[in-house]
């Protein structure tokens, strides 16, 4: 199973499950997963970020620096925002089959699981725009897109499909 894991607090439900053959996780994953490849989009972030064995680390063109030289520039031909739509770039270039994505509150929340380690951030940056949901429809006519969540959402085209919390988890486990 191919999964992108990000940080809306739905993540919560499922992150017991044993490891799958590809994970792509966002920012601070590895405090609660371990994944192949890690996804950080802020530099600060970035600078937080210890380097481990045997995992990818990306971001964007103007973070990656010599202080931080695990951390890699995903070349794609796909604009991403945020760590988020990073990691689906990630997933785009690695990954064959189908892709879950977890932890995706969008319209419910901006919260993320990691708001304390966001020690730089006056308030919670907005999750969810017009953009973002058009980008995300563009990815899926890429790869097939899974959204794992109880309450299916229609702001990313027909191409993406949802899949309930205990549904994921009987395939997962």
């Amino acid at each position: 199973m191919n999964i992108v894991w990000w940080n809306g607090p739905s993540f919560r439900h499922t992150m017991h499950i044993p490891p799958q053959e590809m994970e792509i996780g966002c920012n601070f994953i590895q405090n609660h997963r371990p994944v192949r490849h890690v996804c950080a989009f802020d530099r600060q972030c970035v600078e937080r970020i210890k380097n481990k064995a045997d995992v990818k680390f990306w971001t964007r063109a103007s973070v990656v620096n010599d202080r931080y030289p695990h951390f890699k520039h995903l070349q794609s031909k796909t604009n991403y925002y945020d760590s988020g739509t990073l990691a689906l770039a990630v997933a785009i270039q690695y990954c064959e089959g189908p892709v879950y994505l977890v932890g995706c509150d969008w319209g419910e929340t901006n919260s993320s699981i990691y708001d304390k380690l966001y020690t730089w951030r006056a308030q919670r940056p907005g999750k969810q725009t017009t953009a973002k949901c058009k980008l995300i429809e563009h990815m899926s006519k890429q790869i097939e897109l899974i959204f794992v969540h109880d309450r299916p959402k229609d702001y990313f085209g027909s191409q993406v499909k949802w899949i309930k919390i205990a549904d994921f988890l009987d395939l997962a486990l």
